[in-house]
């Protein structure tokens, strides 16, 4: 889903999705250093402003941002002339230099996209944005935009929330269900012994009956061959 950030100066600013936060260039938490200025053009850019960075060489113009979050995005302005070169850094990762040929038609180039991290971890994130460049000026930043740590609630768009059963009720049911699996397979087995054994003693009687007859028909055989 894609929403509209409302812009108290009128200007609209771009469409974000919703798993992220933009944050405007003239928002506090973004911390600049000398070298910088206010521009913008209204109707073009994220409440008609930017900040231009006029690097001057052995100086360092920077613009800090701290956020809460697993990746952060950079855009800004780039002019019809010069080719700035600006680096990025995102606490200790590597160092991301954007350099931009503007030398391509006369037409400013409007919230071009400077720097997107990799994925973060869930923390606490610095990211260092440095004009390094010789051209004045440099970069025109618009606005950041940042992916807040994902939220693990369940809860549902109608307002409701999904019912998730207890790991306790669960074992409970578990136990419940082995318990009464148990009392089956007793029953059950006690029935098949007794089955068994009837079924034995059964057959033991058909055996010995069977056994004494050809006992009896031995006996009398053998008093007719004596009597003979």
């Amino acid at each position: 889903m894609n929403t509209t950030t409302p812009s108290p100066m009128g200007f609209p600013c771009p469409p974000i999705s919703s798993l992220q936060t933009l944050v405007d260039d003239t928002d506090p938490r973004i911390v600049y250093s000398d070298g910088w200025s206010t521009a913008g053009s209204a109707g073009l850019e994220c409440n008609g402003t930017t900040h231009a960075s006029f690097h001057v060489a052995g100086t360092s113009t920077t613009a800090t941002f701290t956020f809460e979050g697993v990746g952060v995005q950079v855009y800004g302005t780039i002019a019809t002339t010069g080719s700035p070169t600006t680096t990025f850094q995102v606490d200790d990762l590597p160092l991301y230099t954007f350099t931009f040929n503007t030398n391509t038609g006369g037409q400013t180039s409007y919230r071009v996209e400077l720097y997107t991290s990799p994925f973060l971890e869930p923390a606490n994130h610095t990211l260092i944005i440095s004009s390094i460049g010789d051209t004045s000026p440099e970069i025109f930043l618009d606005y950041i935009t940042y992916n807040p740590i994902p939220s693990l609630d369940l809860s549902i768009s109608s307002g409701t929330t999904a019912s998730v059963p207890s790991l306790a009720a669960q074992s409970t049911n578990d136990a419940a269900s082995t318990g009464n699996s148990t009392l089956l397979n007793a029953g059950a087995l006690a029935g098949g012994v007794i089955g068994g054994l009837a079924l034995g003693f059964i057959l033991g009687i058909i055996s010995s009956f069977i056994l004494f007859q050809r006992y009896k028909k031995r006996k009398v055989a053998q008093e007719n061959v004596q009597g003979i």
